[in-house]
């Protein structure tokens, strides 16, 4: 079984309800892509 590490730094200018919303996003995009391979 496979494990998905994400290393997201958080950017100066980068306010936190962008942050998340960006996070957000980008955790949809991987359980994705663990759903389309089967991980």
């Amino acid at each position: 079984m496979f494990k998905v590490i994400m290393l997201v730094k958080k950017r100066d200018g980068l306010s936190d309800a962008e942050f998340r919303a960006r996070w957000q996003a980008h955790s949809e995009k991987v359980l994705g892509f663990q759903a389309a391979l089967r991980i």
